[in-house]
């Protein structure tokens, strides 16, 4: 048998740079939150305008002054 050498690699990263890539990550993470949530509310506010000019177009609903409990 042949001794084969091993290569020995370190791919250990600091502590320090783990913190900064899990940082990183959540900012990221926090960004693309933001943008949906931005998203949506201008979502919401469309959906407010089109129901105001529906409400506009639509009859006045009268009330029952009646109770249909016996």
């Amino acid at each position: 048998m042949s001794n084969i050498p091993k290569m020995v690699v370190n791919n250990t990263k600091s502590d320090q740079q783990k913190k900064l890539d899990v940082y990183a990550i959540k900012c990221e993470l926090y960004g693309q939150r933001n943008a949906l949530v931005n998203i949506q509310t201008d979502t919401w506010i469309k959906i407010e305008e089109v129901n105001k000019k529906i409400q506009v177009l639509e009859p006045i609903k009268k009330n029952k002054k009646g109770s249909n409990v016996y």
